[in-house]
């Protein structure tokens, strides 16, 4: 059921009891249902992009209406947040709800909060009637409210009143404006509720313009509900002067228009809405009044569209670009989550893109905007690794170079003197990459300092192989070099003293051998091979210890 729309065949008290309207409210108390165009739907929303608005297609309805071309949408659950604590009147308040008026903004102060702020003891009791008048609103008790508003702007039984308070009046309007539960025509009273919510107005226009700008809204509403047109785009032009968030303001103003056949004054104000809070769409679709002009609606709608795709296009570009820098190369562990992330906006983001709708354009620049800097904090920690990757070829390479530095006095060592020339031009190269990195003009150049400080990652250690393969040969040749020396030293050593000590047991053997009558030929025959095998025996042991002992 969409708003009330003058000059039908219901009036707004039969409009507030017609079944259709009471079934939509009663039948779940936070739904409210929508006829639309499918035309307008496509333009505005896809069937996905209104369920994650909590807003459903009512399939069955929508064949038993596809002679008529229209949808049934169905608004859920957005009425309950709004019952839980409004702060403002929305796209989603329907005028048939004027209870819920009583609990926007200001409206809903405690009474403990209004006594702190009263001034006299007068003030204090009327705060109290008010509290009396709000609770009999809630159990419907719409007489007794107004009763107890009376008492607190009038005074009662000696009691002088407050008549100076907004918030007495603005629920005195509320209950004269009806409603659902409210349709009692001893109550309702539109010209006494547009007075009263006039009045409301000026007593808070100098301290609440956000309270006074509703309730000017309020007095065009009730005034539109009469039939007074002027009086109608009078108030409500002003609740848009005092409060320029107030789409709902917007939105009314270009209804009001719109029925008095002013569409082209119409569609600025409707766009304003519609910028305020995108689901004004919708309810403009839905509405008689811009039903009436439908064609300059969708003309307005699409428009809308185009420049939302305009600017989502514009972010988009920016994201691709950062989109093929980032799928170029393989995070590390350090940039994975944020990797991950990425990827999954980028993917929302060209989902809503491709839907060609308004909400699905709308949709995508926040996507596009968030992916933007994950990506930037991805390649941010992507190339804090690469820096720490370079420092430790840094040391590498210096180490190599220490290495030949403490190794000069090896002559074999000359032969790898071309590896610190090969390392100094790889580090260099190093240097480069890492100066580029972080003076980058584009992510494309990045992936191609990227290539170079890999290229001269691989060349570091190639470069560290071939010296240390050069210096490992150089060093095997010289201990070979130095064991062979060691052992012919130490083999000759052995080779002498091996020759005194025979010489020494020569002399003393032969002593003997007279002593006992030994033949010089007989003892000669049996010492010399002795000797020999014995001296060559020696000399061999010198020289296996000599080589021995530099192992």
């Amino acid at each position: 059921m969409s708003n009330y729309v003058l000059g039908t065949s219901l009036s707004y008290r039969d409009y507030l009891q017609s079944k259709s309207f009471v079934d939509d409210l009663r039948e779940d108390s936070c739904s409210l249902r929508y006829e639309v165009s499918r035309q307008t739907c496509d333009i505005i929303a896809s069937a996905e992009q209104l369920h994650a608005n909590k807003i459903e297609v009512l399939e069955g309805v929508q064949r038993s209406v596809s002679q008529t071309n229209n949808l049934i949408l169905v608004v859920t659950s957005r009425l309950d947040d709004i019952s839980d604590g409004l702060s403002e009147v929305n796209s989603t308040l329907h005028w048939g709800f004027t209870q819920l008026l009583g609990q926007a903004g200001r409206m809903n102060d405690s009474l403990d909060s209004l006594i702190q702020i009263a001034k006299t003891p007068a003030q204090t009791w009327a705060y109290e009637q008010h509290e009396i008048a709000r609770d009999a609103m809630r159990r419907d008790l719409y007489p007794e409210a107004l009763d107890s508003l009376a008492r607190a702007i009038d005074g009662y039984g000696g009691q002088p009143g407050y008549k100076l308070e907004f918030r007495f009046h603005f629920s005195r309007g509320t209950i004269l404006l009806g409603g659902v539960s409210n349709c009692d025509p001893a109550v309702m009273n539109l010209a006494e509720a547009e007075q009263a919510f006039l009045t409301a107005a000026r007593y808070a226009k100098a301290d609440f313009r956000a309270e006074a700008a509703r309730a000017y809204l309020s007095a065009g509403w009730a005034a539109y509900c009469q039939g007074k047109m002027a009086e109608a785009q009078s108030h409500t032009q002003q609740a848009t002067e005092l409060n320029p968030k107030l789409g709902e303001a917007f939105f009314q103003l270009a209804k009001i228009k719109m029925h008095i056949d002013q569409p082209d004054a119409a569609l600025p104000d409707l766009k304003k809405a519609i910028e305020l809070d995108r689901d004004y769409s919708l309810k403009a679709a839905a509405d008689g009044d811009f039903k009436r002009h439908e064609a300059k609606v969708i003309s307005l709608l699409e428009d809308l569209r185009e420049a939302a795709h305009q600017a989502a296009r514009a972010i988009k570009a920016t994201a691709q670009e950062r989109f093929k820098a980032m799928v170029a190369w393989h995070a590390d562990e350090s940039a994975k989550n944020e990797y991950e992330q990425a990827l999954h906006l980028f993917a929302k983001a060209k989902q809503c893109f491709e839907s060609g709708t308004f909400f699905g354009y709308l949709d995508a620049v926040p996507f596009f905007s968030s992916f933007i800097p994950k990506v930037d904090e991805a390649l941010r920690l992507q190339e804090a690794w690469l820096n720490s990757e370079h420092d430790q070829l840094v040391r590498v390479a210096n180490s190599i170079l220490e290495l030949k530095r403490q190794s000069v006095w090896m002559p074999e060592v000359v032969e790898v003197d071309h590896a610190p020339k090969e390392l100094r031009t790889v580090q260099e190269k190093c240097r480069q990459a890492i100066s580029q990195l972080t003076n980058r003009k584009s992510y494309a150049e990045f992936e191609l300092d990227r290539e170079r400080l890999r290229d001269a990652t691989t060349a570091f250690y190639k470069v560290r192989e071939l010296a240390r393969g050069r210096c490992e040969a150089a060093q095997n040749r010289s201990a070979k070099n130095k064991r062979i020396l060691i052992s012919v030293l130490w083999g000759v050593s052995f080779c002498l003293v091996g020759f005194v000590i025979i010489a020494l047991l020569y002399g003393l053997a032969a002593s003997v051998f007279l002593i006992f009558g030994v033949s010089k030929n007989k003892f000669m025959s049996y010492a010399e091979p002795i000797a020999t095998v014995v001296w060559a025996v020696i000399t061999v042991c010198g020289f296996w210890e000599g080589w021995n002992s530099e192992k």
